[in-house]
């Protein structure tokens, strides 16, 4: 573990209706939040009007002081490209520097329940997330 470590993860939340378009339209949902030992869930309203029936949804970590303004319009912009360089490191950075795509998910929203899961290993830490809406 590292000297600097906050022991805390600041992550952003980013649901889109995914309309088939190559730039997404402003997001459902744009929030930043912090998880740690202590805290490892949080619960974020979410109203629609209407329940989309496709969606992309991006959960990224900041390991940097941008914000989520500035974050969002890459995303929007360069979704499709990023999910075909995957989530390496090297194809990330070319996007969002030392910020990191812990995953996306481009599907379907057609029962009542939605889970994605995230989980994997980003810069020696392991990680395990779930997004559920409902």
């Amino acid at each position: 573990m590292s000297t600097l470590s906050t022991q805390n993860d600041e992550l952003i939340l980013l649901i889109y209706e995914n309309t088939q378009q190559p730039t997404l339209s402003s997001p459902l949902l744009a929030k930043t939040f912090v998880l740690s030992s202590s805290n490892r869930e949080v619960n974020i309203p979410f109203n629609l009007s209407s329940k989309p029936e496709h969606l992309v949804i991006f959960l990224l970590e900041m390991d940097t002081d941008k914000n989520i303004e500035q974050i969002e319009p890459v995303i929007r912009v360069h979704y499709e490209q990023m999910m075909k360089d995957g989530l390496t490191y090297n194809d990330v950075s070319k996007y969002l520097g030392d910020d990191d795509i812990l995953g996306y998910y481009k599907g379907e929203w057609t029962k009542k329940k939605l889970a994605v899961s995230f989980s994997g290993v980003q810069k020696m830490d392991r990680y395990d997330y779930e997004v559920g809406l409902e």
